[in-house]
């Protein structure tokens, strides 16, 4: 198995404790916010289309 790299600036996160549970869910609020605007111009651009 590989050996997991890690940034000199960056502090890994236990998922289990508070601060990763809630980098977890603010990551997850942005990847569906990312995912609603993709959604939104698929169909922004179908509508155009027609």
């Amino acid at each position: 198995m590989p050996k997991t790299y890690t940034h000199p600036l960056v502090t890994p996160l236990d998922p289990d404790s508070p601060e990763g549970q809630a980098a977890t869910e603010a990551l997850s609020e942005v990847l569906a916010d990312i995912w609603v605007a993709i959604l939104r111009r698929r169909a922004a651009a179908k509508q155009q289309a027609a």
